[in-house]
């Protein structure tokens, strides 16, 4: 029985080493698949970023981030396998005789094997953690990737259609001209640039100058001069700062000045208010005489009505008084006496309406006299103004040829 049980135990233990041995190798097998698989889905990812062929893109650094983390998960695999071979290596050289030796040996071992197994499922871990990283990372850059990519293609069509406008005769002065633009505004960023360094290296300069001064490691020289330069730099501070007062009082003055003369009226304004006020003055004037066409017409009118209500006045009351007065012969009388002082008193009126009609046409007589008088004036003054016209435009011809000379 006892030589019976180390060769049942020996055989057991070696059933046992062996199914540990096929499990891990299986495990192995499957965790090399998977990271193979990573392996060449990472590589697949940086053939496609390099298919693309942007220019805008950094392929180099997106490849290099990628098989970094790559690189790592292939060292932590390759150390596991490592220690596992140094374990079965040991396992093999250092493996007792008897059983029980055996069986603690294989238990250390498995223990021992069980920590490696965990501490590499802990860095499989680890490195899973680092590839989901990369992973969202990789998602990131290729995002970043299509955008630039797309604003590359909108970029390449936007130049075909310049290149399109260029090839236009029409458009070859603007667009000539807009390159120039162009050109001067690179020019004038790289002139800020260089204006901002030096500006930067020349306050560094002037810092450390001061830095020196104010630890009192700067030389009187040094001091002296500082001190000149600043002396000078306050007097032409002053002489700056009166310079712009007295700018800025010309400036005032010249704005006001500016303003007068915007509200003295130009020759065309002065003329167009001439013919505004010459048509004001007819419209007024038509309006005028039409108005007083009306008062006199009805004037005219009224006292027509006021003759013919009289005259009609007068006729019922002799048609009224005739019969009366013949009827005696003291009435007759009377009656005759009263026709005669109505019609003594008519011609009187009739007189007198003769002599208002003799006034009023010797006063129309006066109008059309000063009428004509005022129309030769009026005659008189628009030839006037037609030559002082010609001569004002004589002498600003003469004066742009003086100019031009």
């Amino acid at each position: 029985d006892a030589s019976a049980s180390p060769t049942a135990g020996s055989s057991t233990l070696s059933a046992f080493e062996r199914k540990f041995a096929k499990m891990e190798a299986q495990e192995e097998s499957k965790r090399q698949e998977a990271m193979e698989a990573a392996m060449q889905q990472q590589q697949q990812m940086l053939q496609q970023m390099s298919a693309a062929g942007d220019k805008a893109m950094n392929r180099g650094a997106v490849g290099n981030i990628v098989m970094q983390e790559g690189d790592l998960i292939s060292n932590a695999t390759a150390k596991y396998n490592a220690e596992v071979a140094e374990t079965r290596r040991l396992m093999e050289e250092r493996e007792p005789l008897t059983r029980r030796g055996r069986a603690a040996a294989f238990k250390r071992r498995q223990a021992g094997i069980l920590r490696q197994l965990k501490a590499a499922k802990l860095k499989l871990k680890v490195a899973s953690a680092r590839r989901a990283k990369v992973k969202e990372r990789y998602d990131k850059v290729k995002a970043l990737f299509d955008d630039a990519k797309k604003y590359n293609a909108r970029i390449v069509l936007e130049t075909k259609k310049l290149e399109k406008l260029e090839a236009k005769e029409e458009y070859a002065d603007n667009l000539a001209r807009l390159k120039e633009l162009i050109m001067i505004n690179e020019s004038l960023k790289q002139q800020e640039k260089s204006f901002k360094e030096n500006c930067r290296r020349q306050q560094k300069e002037f810092q450390a100058t001061i830095s020196a001064l104010t630890d009192g490691t700067g030389n009187d020289a040094d001091i002296n001069r500082l001190l000149e330069i600043e002396d000078m730099f306050n007097e032409v501070s002053s002489k700056y700062a009166k310079g712009r007062q007295l700018i800025a009082k010309k400036n005032r003055d010249i704005q006001t000045l500016l303003r007068k003369i915007d509200g003295v009226p130009t020759r065309a304004e002065l003329m167009q208010y001439e013919r505004r006020f010459v048509e004001l003055n007819d419209q007024m004037a038509a309006n005028l005489e039409e108005t007083r066409k009306y008062f006199a017409k009805y004037n005219t009118l009224n006292e027509t009505r006021q003759l013919l209500e009289s005259e009609a006045t007068l006729i019922q009351s002799i048609n009224d008084n005739f019969q009366k007065a013949m009827k005696s012969k003291t009435q007759k009388e009377q009656f005759l006496q009263s026709c005669r002082s109505t019609i003594k008193t008519l011609a009187q009126k009739k007189r007198q309406q003769e002599g208002t009609l003799a006034t009023m046409k010797q006063e129309v007589d006066k109008l059309a006299e000063s009428h004509q008088v005022i129309i030769d004036k009026q005659r008189k003054y628009f030839k006037a103004v037609r030559s002082f016209q010609e001569a004002c435009d004589e002498n600003e011809r003469l004066t742009n040829l003086l100019e031009d000379a």
